[in-house]
């Protein structure tokens, strides 16, 4: 089943200047009549950019097709054209140009899916009983940058209300938070001190990043919490993660032995060793597995047999089960595993509950079900629309339906996705 897309072509991407080419693939997306490789296509524009995310939005929201429609008997064909050119990134166009050309081409994009609309509402559906849009009784926001942080003493610091500035120091440590809600971590007098511990954690709609004193970044997904060191001074630099976190780690040279020191992350009965790489660990308990995946570099991962260890390669991904077990695959999709890190939601012929899980975390909010509920997901959609716009896309496949009440998500499924 393929749903809602972005697209990326060299020759034929709207962000490049040929509108026509995206309104035939959204009007083709409206009717369903694309083919494998055009959903591909609109799904690469579509996560280009957040700009193209909402425009397919728009154009694909029933609910704004009679205002196009309004807004076409008085265009200004020259003022759209040049609208059009710098809401995608060209520069204004000098020359002059037909008014029947002009015309055309700052249209192309609103009429062809109006008329889309208009022709296909006309005709025999297969998803002609399915609702386009999710019912919404009250919308819910996307989640942001929200964390808590408890230091060694006890003390909590809500970061989400604090001003930007020093946090405060623990024994050499500074602490600050930055304007755009990032946690760092710096050893001011260049010394191994005595070991404390801090916990950052995120709630359910939250996120953030923090760098560690040895100049590692971490990034926290929602509902997860990374307890750390304030300053490494063991030969092995040991942090504990819960929930979702990406990793950069900077290399680290021990003052005393000046030796290198490995960096190990445990997360429930997995752990996993490095000295300087990119990945990302999903370790959340109702995953139904811990997944490790690598970005750049190699890890040594280990499952729940204390003699079972392997070397990852970037693109594999390690997954413990909860018996321990470790198993390895290659060719992972990682920029989808990493998606929401870039502040999107990626999935590749993901099961609606995988999807539903995710929502429930980043829009702090709990999902049931009415009956069986099947169905895979193709789609790129930016992790800062309300639910309604998300839910909205996935309900355009006709194979689920989406009611938000008493901030609660109700999935059911139609009777084509049965």
């Amino acid at each position: 089943m393929k749903q809602n897309g972005n697209i990326h072509s060299e020759d034929e991407s709207f962000s490049r200047g040929n509108p026509n080419r995206v309104a035939y693939l959204i009007a083709g997306y409206i009717q369903q009549s694309l083919s494998e490789t055009e959903h591909d296509e609109l799904d690469d524009w579509v996560g280009e950019s957040d700009d193209n995310n909402r425009l397919f939005g728009e154009l694909t929201d029933e609910k704004n097709i009679d205002a196009v429609l309004s807004k076409m008997k008085k265009l200004n064909p020259s003022e759209a054209y040049q609208g059009l050119r710098q809401r995608i990134g060209l520069p204004p166009e000098k020359t002059k140009v037909s008014k029947l050309w002009t015309y055309a081409v700052a249209a192309s994009v609103v009429l062809a899916v109006s008329l889309a609309v208009y022709y296909f509402s006309s005709q025999p559906s297969k998803n002609s009983g399915s609702p386009a849009i999710a019912t919404i009784e009250q919308d819910i926001d996307p989640g942001g940058n929200k964390a808590t942080l408890l230091l060694s003493d006890g003390a909590v610091v809500d970061l989400e209300t604090a001003e930007a500035g020093p946090v405060k120091n623990e024994t050499g440590i500074a602490i600050h938070k930055s304007a755009d809600g990032e946690l760092s971590y710096t050893n001011l007098a260049n010394t191994e001190t005595l070991v404390k511990y801090n916990t950052l954690t995120t709630p359910n709609g939250g996120t953030y990043k923090i760098v560690l004193s040895d100049g590692t970044a971490v990034w926290l997904n929602a509902a997860s919490s990374l307890k750390y060191p304030v300053a490494f001074t063991e030969k092995q630099r040991v942090v504990e993660l819960t929930g979702e976190g990406y990793f950069e780690v900077a290399s680290s040279v021990s003052l005393k032995s000046n030796e290198k020191r490995p960096f190990i992350v445990k997360a429930g009965n997995a752990a996993v060793e490095v000295l300087g790489t990119h990945f990302n660990i999903n370790a959340y308990k109702n995953e139904g597995s811990i997944k490790t995946t690598l970005l750049e570099g190699s890890i040594r991962m280990q499952g729940g047999n204390e003699n079972q260890a392997k070397v990852l390669k970037p693109g594999q991904q390690g997954i413990v089960a909860h018996d321990g077990t470790l198993t390895i695959t290659d060719n992972t999709s990682t920029d989808e595993v990493i998606a929401w890190k870039d502040g999107l939601f990626k999935f590749k012929d993901t099961d609606i509950r995988m999807i539903m899980r995710q929502i429930e975390r980043w829009y702090n909010v709990p999902v049931e079900y009415e009956g069986e509920v099947k169905g895979h997901f193709k789609a790129t959609i930016s992790r800062n629309v309300p639910v309604s716009k998300l839910l909205h896309y996935l309900q355009l496949t006709g194979h689920v339906q989406f009611k938000v009440s008493d901030h609660k998500i109700i999935v059911n499924s139609t009777s084509e996705g049965k």
